[in-house]
């Protein structure tokens, strides 16, 4: 986020951003020149729109405060798609609205990390934009009802991100339904109430995706599943949730089959095989948890564990007694576990973000890319991912075959993996 003092005198507009990287650095470094597309085969720089810029535009940390020139910036981006505009000095929501209206084919709108706490302007016919389809509002501090009158400009939204914005509270009216929404992210907010978080889901009620990583929530309430109706993956990881109580909650969300819960305190008293176990044996309509799928034979391992941890108990879970009816009265098992340890708590991390986990090594280079960079809600084409042997630390080594064994790269605890985005 820009420092306004220190800032002032080097702030430039959106227009004179694009000048900056698209025409003052492809003459310092003529191998830029492959990002346009001239009229006659050669490349230049005339007043007749030779300059066309790419579907993909990132001007990170460029300072920019402004659009500009509007009918100037609707000439060099009318083909632009997504745009990412990450840790600039944006404050103003008249200046972004008119960013989006000079980019017509725009679909992707990044704003992390921008000073965003003006109200927005009601809507109209010239700042309602249905082609928008994600928007990430990280670290904007963006307050609720500038939220509710974007959601009017934005109205065909599928991916929304709100992640880092200190909400302790989720101040929507009751009126607002916004169906198009699939995917949110909502990681690291101080939101404490389980009847507050439910306003998410009544607001959003074909809500699929709800990435809540790092929430201060301590509680998943026995009502209010009704508003999750379509849930199906959930991130819970590193939560405050206080204890099993909660985990059985889960199979009360019609939808929901994917969940992550990692790195929360309760369940860390227990041995990861026997975590795993006893979440896999409480949730029965979960069918991938922390990113591994739960194949019948783990599922079965999990129930009958379950009944023999418990069945010398003085007071048994109800879902004890579901058990044994499937698989009846068990005798006490001493288990020899011999196979080798294949899940390893790593930590990942991805710009100021990082999240502590379990990963498989049971899976390719690929398969975890792709699980690391959804988790971060990027997509896995546009990611580099490197491993980091804190044992050895030689440094970041990418990971650039993704046909590799995880397995292969001997993790341990502790190792680290880091996601970068691609140069653009």
């Amino acid at each position: 986020m820009c420092d306004s003092e220190e800032n002032c005198q080097c702030r430039r507009s959106l227009l004179e951003a694009i000048t900056y990287k698209y025409i003052i650095a492809m003459k310092e470094d003529p191998s830029n020149s492959s990002i346009y597309v001239p009229k006659r085969g050669l490349v230049t720089l005339s007043e007749s729109g030779d300059l066309i810029l790419p579907e993909n535009v990132d001007l990170t940390d460029y300072k920019i405060d402004s659009a500009g020139n509007v009918d100037e910036l609707v000439r060099l981006a009318c083909n632009v798609k997504e745009l990412i505009l990450h840790g600039n000095c944006l404050q103003v929501w008249d200046e972004v609205l008119t960013i989006v209206s000079g980019m017509p084919m725009l679909t992707f709108l990044n704003l992390t990390a921008n000073s965003l706490s003006e109200m927005v302007v009601r809507p109209s016919e010239k700042s309602v934009f249905p082609n928008i389809s994600h928007l990430v509002l990280n670290k904007t501090r963006v307050p609720w009802d500038t939220l509710e009158a974007l959601l009017q400009c934005f109205f065909s939204l599928v991916e929304l991100h709100l992640s880092l914005n200190d909400y302790t509270d989720v101040c929507l009216s009751d009126q607002l339904e916004y169906p198009s929404l699939k995917i949110l992210f909502f990681n690291g907010n101080a939101v404490t109430s389980w009847p507050k978080i439910c306003k998410l889901g009544r607001a959003f009620p074909n809500l699929e995706d709800l990435m809540m990583c790092g929430c201060k929530f301590t509680n998943i309430g026995s009502d209010g599943h009704e508003a999750f109706s379509r849930l199906r993956r959930w991130s819970l990881s590193q939560t405050h949730l206080e204890g099993w109580g909660d985990v059985d909650q889960l199979r009360h969300f019609p939808a929901l089959y994917d969940v992550r819960l990692q790195d929360i305190a309760f369940l860390q008293k227990y041995k990861q095989k026997e975590r795993r176990q006893l979440i896999i044996a409480r949730t029965p309509n979960i069918i991938c948890l922390n990113g591994s799928r739960i194949e019948a034979l783990d599922r079965e391992d999990a129930e009958r564990a379950f009944i023999r941890k418990y069945m010398d108990a003085d007071e048994k879970p109800e879902r004890y007694f579901e058990l044994e009816k499937v698989h009846g009265k068990l005798h006490p098992l001493a288990n020899v576990c011999m196979t080798p340890q294949t899940t390893f708590k790593v930590s990942v991390v991805f710009d100021e973000q990082v999240q502590v986990m379990e990963i498989s090594t049971s899976q390719t280079v690929g398969q975890l890319k792709s699980s690391l960079a959804s988790l971060f809600g990027q997509p896995p084409n546009k990611c580099r991912l490197f491993y980091l042997d804190k044992q050895i630390s030689h440094g970041l080594e990418e990971l650039k075959f993704p046909q590799k064994m995880v397995y292969n790269l001997n993790v341990d605890d502790g190792d680290e993996f880091h996601i970068w985005l691609k140069c653009r």
